[in-house]
This record gives C-alpha cells, sequence and structure tokens, in this order.
C-alpha cells in the first residue's frame, strides 16, 4: 500500500474496525455478559499489537 494509505488509516481512514455486540443491552451486577468482538479489515494491512480488551460504563437511569 502506498504511504499516502498508511498515513489516513493512521487516522482511521481505512482502518480497520472493532465493533462489540453484546447479546442484550441491559445487565445487572455479577451478571455474566455474552457477546463478540467482530474486527473488520480495512484498506491498508494492520498488525495487532494487543489482545482486544473492553470497558464496560455503569449508566444511571437519573
Amino acid at each position: 500500500m502506498s504511504l499516502l494509505h498508511k498515513a489516513l488509516a493512521s487516522l482511521g481512514i481505512g482502518a480497520a474496525t472493532v465493533d462489540t455486540k453484546l447479546e442484550k443491552a441491559d445487565y445487572t451486577g455479577g451478571e455474566v455478559i455474552h457477546g463478540e468482538v467482530q474486527i473488520r479489515g480495512g484498506n491498508v494491512d494492520q498488525q495487532i499489537d494487543e489482545r482486544a480488551s473492553c470497558k464496560l460504563i455503569e449508566k444511571y437511569a437519573g
């Protein structure tokens, strides 16, 4: 790939995308969460240097 494509991928344009899909939208504390992480390749070869990780954020119903 060209240097331009690599530069654009570093900005997120044409780069691989990662999406986390959970079985349902709401969970309660202590509940087991099931889902999958989908990685789709982009226009440029990219190396994955680390394991995929996911952070959960508690949503308050205020």
